[in-house]
């Protein structure tokens, strides 16, 4: 289970990975000259995505078959656009901030009251949802083009 954040601006993404009753942790979030981009669900969608994005992949299109049904994926494009991925199309977001995962709707409630869409307030974010959720957490990773 996970939690990622996002703005036009970055990708925050926790690094808790649980499988079979036990938690380990992974970087799920890659970051190259044309997106950011963070995927949850199973492992090997996160890797593919990640694969993907340092391999140079220059759409949220190209992502695509990296990620499997029981998966999804945030994008962040150059030009700040946000997208997900998921049940194999791209999906274009509006709003200042997106969340996805088991953590979402804490992150959400979190940024929304803190009033601010800043990496500090996403990781502040982060940690409090990571107090409430035993799927989530672990530290968390941020990628941004500044």
């Amino acid at each position: 289970m996970t939690c990622i954040i996002s703005t036009a601006r970055f990708v925050c993404a926790d690094r808790r990975v649980d499988a079979d009753g036990e938690a380990s942790s992974m970087v799920k979030v890659a970051r190259n000259a044309h997106l950011i981009a963070a995927a949850a669900g199973l492992a090997t969608a996160t890797q593919a995505v990640k694969a993907a994005v340092r391999e140079g992949a220059d759409s949220p299109e190209a992502l695509i078959e990296c990620i499997d049904p029981s998966s999804y994926a945030v994008v962040v494009t150059r030009a700040g656009k946000i997208f997900t991925i998921s049940e194999g199309a791209v999906w274009p977001m509006r709003g200042p901030v997106v969340a996805l995962g088991t953590g979402a709707d804490l992150a959400l409630g979190y940024l929304h009251g803190a009033g601010s869409y800043t990496e500090r307030i996403a990781r502040m974010a982060q940690r409090f949802v990571a107090r409430r959720r035993t799927d989530c957490g672990g530290g968390c990773d941020v990628r941004s083009f500044e």
